[in-house]
């Protein structure tokens, strides 16, 4: 504190005198009668800002800063304890009537009860940093382990125990003692003659004495009364029976306590059920008398050495440790636990190294290295509620450059490294809180360590960071917010990648646009050449069908029937005139193609003096004048089952012609009752395939190019009867519908 730089002085009327200087707030209570001596509390704020400090009537402090706005330090769980006279109390014990018995250095003995204090009398023997007060069987009656130990009777003498001891049992049968290299017990021989048996010990031969009463040859480090003559102990090589009636030892082998046993706290719960807590190395467990475990993690406590613990209200256990002042939740009923933290200086701790812990009342009692302080109960549970402050933005440095900090943080294109340091708005329990992150409101929270955020890689875009502290038992703030944006350099603008994708795909478009253009072109040029040539088929079917027709009435005028030549005549010229006008359409509507094929069969049959009956159907779900079929498709196939199947027939023909509709097809069936087309192969031998059928197949070929894209097909079936002899002949006819 010589060092420090004094920048303000601030007084609370009747309490305290704060010093405020560059390096920490230091309280001094006006109990002590000199500022040289060593300050009440000291409460580290941050370095050089804080200029006043307030204590308001709810024990809070308020620190001002400059720059830095106003902290709030809540008041502290734990209250130092100072001593009239300068005195620096070495051991607490709690005795029933006279309150909490304090033990100075200087050897002056203590009661404190209701705030205040009375000397109760002068030890004679020395007090040293190591002394402590052992109870006895006798509330009256007091151990002092020293640099020796001694039997401190309230009521009457002192006595000498010539040997140091690390622990000590007072028992109405005896008292269990511990030394470096083993404890004994020593039996009562008559209680009233303590002061003969101790001057025994104090003997010469008192080492003897004790090496003979040894029953472990460990040092005992700690341990309770479990029973009438049970005692249960942890040493160094973990934990052991005692039974003072048969002075016997019985080690406990147990798997989870396999090393050193550094204290054992008998605990009794509101409901009357006794616990037995054990720390050690790496060891914190519980048992109940009943049989009941619980375990806590040993990972938190690696490291640490643990002095002592205390059980609060049967919910909140207390461990003092050399790294502080240790906290669980803990659920007797569930058997789970719950790591709360620890007590940092600003919560009135003196100092990290906690040795002792014990309840006296409504106080819990702490000894440190540095003196003692105690808390109330009812202020240590509500502890556990773990009221997360909301934190804010101290500093901020954007690529290692210090950045005033602000709610909207816009920055030029680039990619930037940002760190962010955050402080809650009041400051408590400094170094048990976290911080969480995160950069977007869809993403999972982030938790980062200490104060400072680390940010890197940030590249074009708006970022929505949130940041909110999170207290022990995982209560969360509110979050402070800031909105960080970094534009896009030129080369990343979306509207101008935007552009250049509309560029490449105008151009593509154009491609295709001109490709599909010469593909269409080309298909059109060889559908106008296909038309050519099926106008040059049907042309060359025209002269088939008129040279048929003059052979037939060539036929009536030899056989001298001019009426039936007539008449043919007069029909042939009216078919002649339906078969000529459509010569240049490649389809036609039904209703003209059914018209077309009844007069040329209505003239075969007149040709045949009626040797044949036929009938045309037409399906009613077929419209005769929106049905198109190719023109002349079916009359080579009509003429071919008259004068190849039919004419030669001895017996009635009979010819169907059938119009259906099938999906989207329109199916075409042609049957006649002919010889068949065997038979009529051998009666008119020919060489090779007729010039008629051969124009159908090319025709429909060059259709299915052109305009039924493969659909259409024709099939001729040979019909037999019962007897496997030729009945007549079908054919087939599959074409896709096409309606104008």
């Amino acid at each position: 504190m010589d060092s420090a730089r004094l920048i303000n002085v601030a007084i609370d009327p009747g309490r305290s005198l704060w010093l405020v200087e560059d390096n920490g707030i230091y309280e001094y209570t006006f109990l002590q009668d000199s500022i040289s001596m060593e300050p009440a509390r000291v409460i580290q704020a941050p370095r050089g800002l804080h200029t006043h400090v307030h204590r308001d009537y709810a024990e809070n402090i308020w620190v001002t800063t400059l720059g830095e706005g106003v902290f709030l330090f809540k008041n502290p769980l734990l209250r130092p304890l100072t001593l009239p006279l300068e005195a620096s109390l070495m051991d607490a014990y709690q005795h029933e009537a006279l309150g909490v018995l304090l033990l100075t250095v200087e050897g002056e003995l203590w009661a404190f009860q209701d705030g205040r204090y009375t000397l109760i009398r002068q030890v004679s023997f020395p007090v040293d940093q190591s002394t402590q007060i052992l109870p006895g069987f006798n509330s009256d009656r007091l151990w002092v382990a020293a640099n020796k130990t001694y039997l401190l009777d309230l009521k009457g003498p002192e006595y000498l125990l010539d040997a140091k001891s690390y622990f000590l049992l007072d028992d109405s049968s005896g008292f269990i003692f511990s030394k470096p290299r083993g404890g004994g017990f020593i039996p009562w021989q008559d209680t009233s003659s303590i002061s003969e048996q101790l001057r025994i010990f104090n003997s010469d031969e008192g080492g003897e004495f004790f090496v003979q009463n040894r029953f472990v040859d460990n040092r005992i480090n700690d341990g309770v009364l479990i029973q009438e003559d049970t005692v249960l102990i942890g040493y160094q090589k973990g934990l052991g029976y005692f039974f003072l009636g048969s002075q016997t030892w019985q080690h406990i082998n147990n798997p989870r306590v396999t090393k050193e046993v550094n204290v054992i706290e008998r605990l009794e719960t509101a409901r009357g059920k006794e616990w037995y807590f054990l720390g050690g190395d790496d060891l914190l467990m519980a048992f109940s008398s009943q049989g009941d475990t619980l375990n806590f993690s040993s990972t938190l406590l690696q490291g640490i050495n643990l002095y002592s613990m205390a059980l609060v209200a049967d919910t909140l256990l207390w461990l003092g440790t050399d790294q502080g002042l240790y906290s669980y939740s803990v659920n007797l009923d569930s058997l789970s636990t719950q790591f709360l933290g620890s007590l940092s200086l600003l919560e009135g701790l003196s100092n990290q190294s906690v040795r002792d812990i014990e309840l006296y009342g409504d106080s819990l009692w702490v000894k440190t290295d540095a003196g003692y302080a105690y808390g109330n109960v009812e202020k240590l549970l509500k502890s556990q509620e773990g009221q997360s402050p909301v934190p804010r933005v101290k500093k901020m440095w954007v690529n290692n450059i210090l950045t005033p900090t602000t709610p909207d943080l816009a920055l030029a294109a680039g990619v930037y490294n940002i760190r962010v340091a955050v402080a809650p708005m009041q400051v408590v329990n400094p170094g048990q809180l976290a911080f969480q992150y995160r950069l977007d409101s869809t993403e999972a929270w982030t938790s980062f360590n200490g104060s400072e955020l680390q940010l890197f890689g940030l590249s074009a875009g708006t970022y929505s960071l949130e940041i909110r502290s999170l207290a022990r038992k995982g209560q969360t703030s509110d979050s402070a917010h800031m909105f960080i944006t970094i534009p896009a350099f030129w080369w990343q603008w979306p509207w101008l990648w935007g552009c250049m994708v509309l560029l490449v795909g105008l151009a593509i478009f154009r491609w295709l646009r001109n490709r599909n253009q010469r593909i269409k072109e080309k298909a059109q040029s060889e559908v106008k050449i296909a038309q050519m040539e099926l106008t040059a088929l049907k042309a060359q079917m025209n002269p088939h069908f008129i040279f048929n027709a003059l052979s037939s009435i060539q036929r009536f005028i030899l056989a001298s029937d001019t009426l039936a030549a007539n008449e043919y005549l007069t029909k042939y010229s009216r078919l002649t005139r339906m078969v000529l006008n459509p010569s240049d359409k490649t389809l036609v509507p039904l209703e003209d193609e059914v018209q077309l094929l009844e007069n040329y069969i209505a003239l075969e049959c007149l040709r045949l003096s009626h040797r044949f009956t036929y009938e045309i159907k037409v399906d009613p779900a077929l419209d005769p004048k929106r049905v198109e079929l190719p023109a002349l498709m079916l009359q080579i196939f009509v003429e071919n089952a008259v004068w190849h199947g039919l004419s030669s027939l001895e017996r009635p023909g009979q010819l169907l012609l059938s119009f259906s509709k099938e999906e989207h097809f329109l199916l075409v069936l042609l049957k006649d009752n002919g010889i068949g087309r065997k038979a009529a192969a051998e009666r008119n031998p020919r060489r090779g395939t007729s010039r008629g059928s051969q124009l159908v197949s090319d025709r429909l070929a060059m259709l299915n190019e052109t305009v039924y894209q493969n659909q259409a097909s024709i099939k001729i079936v040979d019909l037999y009867d019962a007897e496997q002899q030729p009945a007549g002949t079908e054919v087939h006819l599959r074409l896709p519908l096409s309606v104008y």
